[in-house]
């Protein structure tokens, strides 16, 4: 268990403190510092990478990964995912509402579409798919299993030749910064990802320093560029140095 899921617990009863000490439950709040949380991973899938290490993917894994690079799906929902949720002629994933009942949409795009489409035409073929049925299995209808596909998963990074230390995580990262750098807000974001606060969605966002470069530079206009040009000029004359002639007068003897 990570340092980060121990918080997660530790902030909720922090907060029942605070209420049993509001109500007058207990007369004192205990406090307890939460545990160092590691810094956000920002590796994510190259662009470049992408169609080598699909190659490189078993074909059933070649057919999860694209639902997580369209979808950022986590990898526990998308091995549940069943057919019951999936409206291909809406085009839209319904996933079931969370315990506090909140509704999530995940819109279908259209590469995933036809992979769906695909392993649609391929259960059909022996009669399903069931609403129950799971929308991603490995060969023999088998279930896949967090253990398999980070497995399978690894032995794809290396056949692509792909160096970096990437996980099956990485690649619901790679779908929220691949949003933000296509000019996704990030409230958007937040609701495909189903996180609660913008906080947690940040964690997920890898902003190059190009792209703050060119936000920052939507401030300043060509005129002010220029002005700022102008106004530079008399500061970078003062820096320099007058050109001094020296007069000699009197006379010297030879």
């Amino acid at each position: 268990m990570t340092n980060a899921t121990v918080n997660r617990d530790l902030a909720v009863l922090r907060n029942m403190l605070r209420l049993a000490r509001r109500w007058k439950w207990i007369r004192q709040r205990p406090e307890f510092d939460l545990l160092p949380e590691s810094a956000p991973r920002d590796l994510e899938l190259a662009e470049g990478e992408q169609e080598g290490f699909l190659v490189a993917c078993s074909p059933a894994l070649r057919a999860v990964i694209p639902a997580t690079l369209y979808t950022g799906m986590r990898q526990g929902e998308l091995l549940k995912l069943t057919w019951g949720h999936i409206d291909l002629a809406a085009r839209v994933i319904d996933f079931p509402p969370t315990k506090r009942g909140r509704k999530r949409l995940m819109p279908i795009t259209e590469p995933l579409y036809y992979v769906l489409m695909r392993l649609k035409a391929e259960r059909a073929a022996s009669g399903g798919p069931k609403p129950e049925d799971r929308v991603f299995s490995r060969p023999g209808a088998t279930c896949w299993t967090k253990w398999v596909v980070e497995a399978q998963f690894k032995t794809a990074l290396g056949a692509a030749g792909i160096r970096k230390p990437l996980v099956f995580h990485d690649v619901r990262h790679t779908f929220a910064s691949r949003l933000k750098r296509n000019g996704a807000h990030e409230t958007e974001i937040q609701r495909l990802l189903g996180h609660k606060t913008l906080a947690m969605t940040d964690r997920y966002i890898t902003v190059e320093v190009e792209q703050m470069r060119a936000a920052v530079n939507l401030l300043a206009s060509r005129t002010d560029a220029e002005q700022a040009a102008e106004l530079s000029r008399p500061c970078r004359n003062m820096t320099e140095q007058p050109e001094t002639k020296s007069t000699v007068s009197g006379n010297y003897a030879e």
